[in-house]
């Protein structure tokens, strides 16, 4: 797996670069010629991506997911891996080609082993840095479906992630009138009703003792992250870009907090240009398989237990379509700079993990 992982990241698949994505998608064919496989191949706003199935047909009892795209490199030389003290270094080395490298091995080793006994597909796709819309949304457009998902994302080797927040992003220009700073009592500008909105949607979403003081933070938040529109310091705008990021929790439904968010934009002058929802991620940490999965890392990894993650992943899409999802990957540290690494013989443990889940 070492050799593979070190051909990987000398692909520097970033998700701008399309030649190289179509390059590192073709090098993943090729690993599978000569094997008894079904493998399908598409192209979502060029971005390419791959499904190398042992069964044809379009649902699947365990999916194999993970994305070869990556962040651009700081340094040209960031893509020379380098060993030390049972790490390897490098740019991607985790994020995400040491996940790519345990599944893509395993599917290998299904069938060279012909397995049959479940329907697994490897999907691997060239988008999740850049938003993943262009590959997992649009498979289920296309009457794909899942039961369960095994994706090597967490936050260490001990750490098996079985639920992530909700997302809304929001994007909206607030609108006032133009006046000279001296007289700001002669007119409300789009500042204040910016901050006023702020204000309202923080005190409704955002319980900061809880949120702050709770060991897990497993609570809703709302961050203020782009601000636009200032044009002189004596001068009251008279528009306001902003753009707001709100992770929630199971305590909201859904269209319940976005009917709220309207009704707090409508008490200033405001006009959305942009709303993204994502759904929660959530399989119930007692479900029997997640359960079985548990069983299984115990007897590799001891400590190993169930946790929730505040960010997202391509997870978010299969749960969307009712999949049970499971993260879970080898330590790293250091994502998305020069020093990133992962620890080796950890992908040995969550590749055994793995195996022994689908064989079970």
């Amino acid at each position: 797996m070492k050799k593979l992982l070190i051909d990987l990241i000398k692909i520097p698949s970033v998700s701008s670069d399309i030649d190289k994505l179509y390059e590192i998608v073709d090098f993943v064919e090729k690993q599978f010629d000569w094997l008894n496989c079904y493998i399908e191949r598409f192209s979502f706003n060029n971005k390419p991506s791959i499904i190398i199935s042992n069964f044809k047909w379009k649902w699947a009892d365990i999916v194999l997911n993970w994305h070869l795209d990556v962040v651009p490199p700081s340094e040209d030389n960031q893509f020379e891996p380098v060993e030390k003290d049972g790490k390897l270094f490098a740019r991607w080395a985790w994020d995400m080609k040491a996940g790519d490298t345990i599944i893509i091995t395993l599917m290998k080793n299904l069938l060279k082993n012909n397995f049959k006994r479940k329907k697994v597909s490897l999907i691997l796709t060239t988008d999740e840095e850049v938003g993943g819309f262009d590959w997992v949304w649009e498979l289920t457009k296309l009457w794909y479906g899942w039961d369960l998902i095994l994706i090597p994302d967490s936050w260490n080797l001990d750490t098996i992630i079985h639920a992530e927040k909700w997302i809304i992003h929001l994007e909206a220009d607030f609108f006032w009138v133009s006046a000279h700073a001296s007289r700001p009592w002669l007119w409300e500008n789009a500042t204040d009703n910016l901050f006023k909105f702020y204000q309202l949607l923080k005190n409704y979403i955002q319980n900061d003792k809880k949120l702050l003081v709770n060991k897990s933070h497993w609570w809703s938040s709302v961050s203020l992250n782009v601000i636009n529109g200032w044009k002189a310091t004596n001068m009251l705008a008279d528009k306001v870009t902003w753009k707001f990021d709100i992770r929630y929790t199971e305590e909201f439904e859904k269209n319940e907090l976005l009917s709220q968010i309207n009704l707090f934009l409508k008490q200033t002058n405001w006009e959305i240009k942009n709303k993204l929802v994502w759904d929660l991620l959530y399989t119930d940490s007692s479900d029997t398989s997640l359960q079985k999965y548990l069983n299984i890392c115990k007897t590799i990894i001891p400590s190993a237990k169930f946790d929730k993650e505040h960010g997202a992943s391509d997870a978010r899409f299969f749960a969307a379509k009712w999949a049970k999802v499971i993260l879970h990957r080898p330590s790293c540290a250091n994502l998305h700079s020069k020093k990133e690494y992962v620890v080796l013989d950890e992908i040995e443990k969550i590749y055994t993990c793995y195996e022994k889940f689908i064989l079970s």
